[in-house]
């Protein structure tokens, strides 16, 4: 068994806590969007971003989209002392979820309510190792997340990051490998798949 299922079968009761706050259906890290029970249709998702925390020296962590919060639940498994500061448009879920994730890890996510276009030009620069994109999956909005977290990345050598849906940003995926070395680069073999890269600056 993998460390991450391992983690995620001893704190089932927190995932089980994350859906049953009532709201609309839709696809997750954890689900499938047709029912709120564990999917493992996408299993390399889940344990990348896993091992991205659990193996990476993080302390602060900037999640765009939260949803069910279940890719911050997924990071907390890995590292349960992580800072993450999350932002989402609508709150209908994403707060409360993320409520009883502070009451289960120490208070340790700060959610922000808003839109992406305003909140993150406002956020501190030079604030967070690791980003995580998974807002609204358009182009030109995720154009304009990569470009505005740029500054906020508090590591001047490289930037860590998934961006999650990577088939809305084949055209920023392009740019940025013309702009920038890639040092690392992964798409996990699963449905609705991200993309990992840790980016030379």
């Amino acid at each position: 068994m993998s460390k991450f299922f391992e983690k995620f079968n001893e704190n089932i009761h927190i995932f089980n806590e994350l859906n049953a706050v009532e709201g609309y259906p839709c696809g997750s890290y954890l689900c499938d969007g047709t029912s709120y029970e564990y999917s493992p249709l996408m299993r390399e998702k889940q344990e990348m971003l896993f091992e991205t925390i659990k193996n990476n020296d993080f302390e602060h962590v900037l999640e765009v989209g939260v949803y069910r919060a279940h890719s911050c639940f997924i990071m907390l498994l890995a590292n349960p002392d992580l800072k993450i500061t999350c932002i989402d448009i609508d709150d209908t879920l994403s707060k409360p979820t993320t409520d009883i994730l502070n009451k289960h890890f120490n208070n340790n996510i700060k959610f922000i309510h808003g839109d992406s276009y305003r909140i993150l030009p406002m956020l501190p620069v030079k604030s967070y190792d690791f980003i995580h994109l998974d807002g609204e999956h358009t182009p030109d909005r995720v154009d304009f997340e990569f470009e505005n977290i740029l500054k906020l990345n508090r590591n001047e050598k490289y930037l860590f990051i998934i961006f999650d849906d990577a088939e809305c940003m084949k055209d920023l995926e392009m740019r940025i490998r013309r702009r920038y070395l890639v040092l690392e680069s992964e798409i996990p073999d699963c449905g609705w798949w991200n993309l990992r890269m840790k980016i030379k600056l």
